[in-house]
């Protein structure tokens, strides 16, 4: 399980989206995690479904430009609960009629008699 963390802005909020697929099931998790309201000319720096780097004690580091990096912090020093959770199913992507398929630790894989399990 991996977690990817970047950064959205909606609502007049910034908020750290930390998503993650689970090993077993084909489900996506978003959870929201809100640094606060920002104005829509501040928040204009971040660009959306940026990746954003975990310092430690809630602060977060973001590149606003090559070589600028800028340091977000949660409230509370990030002892905060998750604003909302989205949760989303991993749709199987297509292959060909009679190709057998699995979710499996975290991807999706297909049978080929040739090669065995393999990516899809």
């Amino acid at each position: 399980m991996e977690y990817v963390n970047t950064i959205e802005y909606k609502d007049r909020c910034l908020y750290l989206v930390s998503q993650f697929s689970e090993l077993d099931k084909p489900l996506l998790h978003k959870q929201y995690w809100n640094f606060g309201p920002y104005d829509a000319e501040s928040a204009a720096r971040y660009s959306s479904g940026q990746e954003i780097r975990a310092l430690g004690d809630g602060r977060y580091s973001v590149q606003v430009a090559p070589f600028n990096w800028r340091t977000l912090a949660l409230p509370e020093g990030g002892r905060t609960i998750v604003d909302h959770v989205d949760i989303t199913t991993i749709e199987c992507p297509k292959v060909r009629n009679g190709i057998e398929t699995r979710y499996w630790n975290g991807r999706w894989q297909k049978y080929l008699k040739s090669e065995g399990w393999i990516s899809a």
